[in-house]
């Protein structure tokens, strides 16, 4: 065998024989960290090993595999900061297609190649394994294929396009290519990715009994025989105008959803339509370029930008600028939960949430209410999210089946001592809040966290209530908690080291994202959501029609309009929100005249009751006829549409309150902000958040803009002008390099 040390700049690639002709080329993934990043130097070594086994005549078949003492490392992605680096997107194709030749010389091996997967094999790792003449998987649960980081606006640029619809057919490729699908291992080889399913710790035996197989019944030419496709699958992969249909619908789809990748992904579309009838090495170079578009735009870089900080929140601190990340994280449950045992107290939809999200990462749950009916409705939720988690093949039924039996219900006070935390429901006043947390205390064990799902109650005020307030913290989930991947941790004055550590610990162990947040009413997300939903309730009291105002603002990239996210969080919860902040921050905060004329009907209140600014028939929905009528002053005749006002009375507040938020040290970093908005409230993707948009627009207009307005509650704050005044931005000092005009961002 060849001396890879000799030739090998990373120490990542290991050579070695596993018997005659057949050599083992493994992947020593702990040189790099996990999940590993495949960057340009790695992929240099890559090629240079390949041509060395190219020209050894005893090599018969190569396989690829993780190293065993690195189990789940399969690649999971190129380096993210790679792609950052790429500015210019000519020099960012060149890079793409010279790292695709290291997967040329794999796929052009003349000896038979397998890739032999135990984890996520995503990005460029499913790229490796496209590159391999066979594949073989672990049926592992955390074993899954895919391409999710097309979501992000980028793609791996290495020939997944091209290779997967060649592999697995054009039908079955588009929902890995466009939709961030997954497959599990089980999918994977009834669809021909990969041809042979392994037991976990069995993956090498059956990796050299395939080759074996291979060598055996033709060598490279040999596929294992596979399941007869469906006709309309058969049709699609090889006629026309079935692969034509096939593209309009698909990019149909990708229109009514939406948002600010549909141009990349309907490119993605053609390109991979347009592959099957190309030369596979033009297809690649198309690839390439491709590639290097999306990775040097504004859009991909944001949203590259945004993962990085997502990442660092998610480990549990700074990324060093040195460290290889790939550009998307991998899937899969904690192997081990810093809180095994976590107890609940409060049941309903929140309870069960919570509980099943806490299962489905190996906890056991013990959840407990005042009376059955809200523990039904827990129950019944727990069963709901695991079932939905089955349905997309995200599980087997048997790990539904699982999860639901770790949760255990009571309205009983027993049973909750060796929990490691015990999360309190919210409540709807101080008085609530202050018996939920005393009656925590009497249930917790002496080395239990207790914390207290709140965003509007201080931390510390709660404290006062207990003998022990050293241990209380607040965790803010978003609802529903089982999806939302955001949770804001406040700390209160005498709240420990140990208590917030803990909490942390356990949302990273559920796969959120924590964020840590000053002890401030409204904490971080509601509070800068307030400016923009009570700045949309007043617009539409002035006489701008609430749908096309909603549909602008999805348009220019907030996940809901401001109505439309009214009535989804419930009228009653916007008014408590915009009083509770109204006595902490002041008139700006004052809610409008609409919001509180309408607070007595108890009818109206938005989805949860059926009717608000929109009626709701199950997932269908209506503009409110009745409301356009009574709820304005101005009659029935609307106003003529205004984008660029609507953007300035919606948008720039937000930017406003999270300068002031930040001279006020409620949170630590611009970067936090923009996470926490977009991760929360789907707030400015493609924007790459609030805040850097506001750099790109220069913190100087957004602030001339507010002053132009002429309204007392909208002027800028002193930190705005102030950062007018001298030319600062928030994301110093790499978003200060340019400013761009609005129109250009418009």
């Amino acid at each position: 065998m060849i001396d890879v040390a000799q030739i090998s700049s990373t120490g990542v690639w290991r050579v070695e024989e596993a018997e005659s002709g057949i050599c083992l080329l493994t992947l020593e993934a702990a040189t790099c960290g996990a999940p590993l990043a495949l960057s340009g130097e790695i992929l240099e070594d890559l090629d240079r090993i390949l041509k060395l086994l190219e020209h050894d005549s005893a090599v018969r078949a190569v396989i690829v595999i993780p190293s065993e003492g690195s189990a789940r490392t399969f690649p999971a992605g190129l380096d993210a900061r790679e792609l950052l680096a790429q500015e210019d997107a000519g020099e960012a194709a060149h890079r793409f297609r010279a790292a695709q030749r290291s997967l040329e010389t794999l796929s052009s091996l003349p000896v038979v190649t397998i890739a032999a997967v135990d984890g996520p094999c995503t990005g460029t790792g499913l790229e490796l394994l496209l590159a391999c003449d066979l594949g073989v998987a672990s049926s592992s649960p955390e074993t899954r294929f895919g391409l999710p980081e097309t979501q992000l606006g980028v793609i791996p640029g290495l020939g997944a396009i091209q290779r997967l619809p060649r592999r697995v057919g054009l039908s079955r490729a588009l929902p890995l290519l466009v939709a961030g699908k997954l497959w599990s291992a089980e999918e994977a080889a009834d669809r021909a990715l990969v041809h042979r399913l392994a037991y976990p710790g069995r993956l090498r035996g059956e990796s050299v009994a395939l080759a074996r197989q291979a060598l055996a019944a033709g060598g490279k030419r040999f596929r294992p025989p596979r399941a007869r496709l469906p006709w309309s699958e058969w049709i699609a992969d090889r006629l026309l105008p079935a692969r034509i249909h096939l593209r309009w619908t698909t990019c149909r789809r990708i229109q009514r959803r939406g948002g600010p990748l549909a141009g990349a992904l309907r490119r993605i579309v053609d390109l991979a339509v347009d592959g099957c009838s190309i030369p596979l090495a033009d297809g690649l170079q198309h690839e390439a370029t491709l590639a290097g578009e999306l990775a040097a735009s504004p859009l991909g870089r944001r949203l590259i930008a945004l993962y990085r900080t997502g990442e660092a929140a998610r480990r549990g601190g700074d990324l060093a600028p040195e460290e290889p990340v790939p550009v998307l994280p991998r899937s899969g449950t904690a192997s081990a939960p810093a809180c095994p045992r976590v107890a609940l107290l409060g049941g309903g939809h929140w309870g069960g949430s919570l509980a099943a999200a806490s299962a489905r990462r190996g906890m056991r749950v013990r959840l407990k209410a005042a009376a059955l009916e809200p523990l039904e409705v827990a129950l019944r939720r727990v069963h709901a999210v695991h079932a939905e988690l089955v349905e997309r093949g995200i599980a087997s039924s048997s790990e539904g089946s699982r999860w639901a039996s770790a949760v255990s219900t009571t309205i009983r006070p027993a049973g909750f001592e060796r929990a490691g935390i015990l999360v309190v429901a919210g409540g709807d006043s101080h008085a609530a809040m202050a018996a939920s947390v005393r009656e925590a205390e009497s249930l917790a064990g002496e080395g239990t966290v207790i914390a207290v799902d709140t965003a509007l109650e201080r931390i510390s005020d709660l404290q006062a209530e207990l003998r022990c307030p050293e241990r209380l913290v607040g965790l803010h989930f978003f609802a529903p908690p089982d999806r939302s991947p955001l949770v804001e941790v406040v700390a209160g004055e005498r709240t420990s080291s140990w208590a917030v550590d803990t909490a942390e610990a356990f949302a990273r162990d559920l796969g959120k994202t924590p964020v840590r947040v000053a002890d401030r009413p409204g904490l971080l997300v509601l509070r800068l959501l307030s400016r923009y939903l009570d700045e949309g309730a007043r617009l539409f009291e002035e006489g701008y029609h609430p749908l096309q105002m909603d549909e602008e603002l999805r348009a220019f990239g907030v996940a809901l309009g401001p109505l439309e996210m009214i009535d989804e969080l419930g009228w009653d919860e916007v008014l408590r929100i915009q009083e509770t902040l109204r006595r902490s921050c002041g008139d700006r905060m004052m809610p409008s005249s609409l919001l509180r004329r309408l607070r007595e009907l108890r009818s109206l209140k938005g989805r949860k009751t059926g009717r608000g600014f929109y009626l709701y028939r199950g997932s269908r929905k209506r503009l409110h006829r009745a409301l356009m009528k009574v709820g304005r002053p101005l009659g029935s005749s609307f106003k003529a549409r205004d984008e660029e006002l609507w953007v300035e009375r919606l948008i720039y507040p937000v930017i406003d309150e999270a300068a002031r938020m930040l001279s006020e040290g409620v949170v630590s970093s611009a970067s936090a902000i923009d996470l926490a908005m977009v991760a929360a409230a789907g707030f400015l993707p493609g924007r790459g958040g609030p805040l850097r948009y506001a750099d790109e627009l220069s913190p100087a207009s957004i602030a001339a803009a507010l002053e132009g307005l002429r309204e007392p509650r909208l002027a800028p704050g002193e930190p705005l002008l102030a950062m007018a005044r001298e030319k600062r931005s928030f994301h110093a000092p790499a978003a200060s390099a340019a400013w761009t005009s609005a129109a250009s961002l418009l």
